[in-house]
């Protein structure tokens, strides 16, 4: 079925060139700047602490990406290790393979401390992306994310081993699944959601919310937004 109001792709004078030229070099941008802060905090031994900040555990969560390891009573958070770990875990796995390093474990633990900033990076396309479906210039939108990418929440949580960045990636994610042009996509609303509650499990709760306001925006009675939910 068919979206009733269908998002649009943004200015007719911008190309696509200057959309993708500028996601690619703020993402690169940020995710250095992230990558930095996380190899000087690294130094400093702040990540081998308990409740750096607003209850962080970088000590634990460095073992969860790296080791897949994670506290088996943590179900608030049952998805936020392997999410991050199974990636890590086989591109380090890969690397051994093909020769490109005598230490997985070291090389994982590397990935590890970079997952986080490289997650809160791709925030960048995302916000670019549903912005532009909403009539926003380059420019614009530009400006938006660097200043998403400068707040003081991102600056604090982008370069910790921690679940905070990956909720606020894949909300952003949710949105650009709502946002999409075409058709409506279970399976990627289901995915997403699955993602978001298994990252926090409270997350269910606005997830739900925004699926229930868009459908009720696209006109579907609350009967069967609610059994579609």
């Amino acid at each position: 079925m068919q979206r009733d109001a269908p998002c649009g792709d943004g200015p007719p004078g911008a190309s696509s060139r200057v959309w993708v030229c500028a996601a690619v070099l703020l993402a690169a941008a940020a995710f250095a700047a992230h990558a930095r802060n996380a190899l000087r905090f690294e130094e400093l031994g702040a990540f081998a602490q308990y409740d750096l900040l607003f209850d962080t555990d970088p000590n634990i969560r460095l073992r969860w990406f790296a080791d897949g390891w994670w506290n088996a009573g943590s179900w608030e958070h049952a998805l936020a290790g392997p999410l991050v770990h199974w990636p890590i875990k086989a591109l380090g796995r890969l690397a051994s393979i093909a020769g490109l390093t005598a230490d997985e474990a070291a090389l994982r633990a590397r990935m590890a401390l970079l997952a986080v900033p490289l997650v809160s990076a791709l925030r960048v396309p995302l916000l670019l992306s549903i912005l532009r479906r909403f009539g926003a210039t380059p420019l614009r939108a530009s400006a938006a994310a660097v200043a998403d990418q400068t707040a003081f929440a991102t600056l604090a949580f982008a370069c910790q081993p921690d679940h905070f960045a990956l909720t606020s990636a894949a909300t952003l994610a949710a949105f650009a699944v709502w946002t999409a042009p075409g058709a409506r996509s279970a399976w990627r609303e289901s995915a997403v959601g699955a993602a978001l509650a298994g990252i926090t499990v409270t997350n269910l709760l606005p997830f739900a919310a925004g699926v229930a306001f868009g459908d009720r925006a696209a006109g579907r009675p609350w009967g069967r937004t609610i059994l579609r939910g």
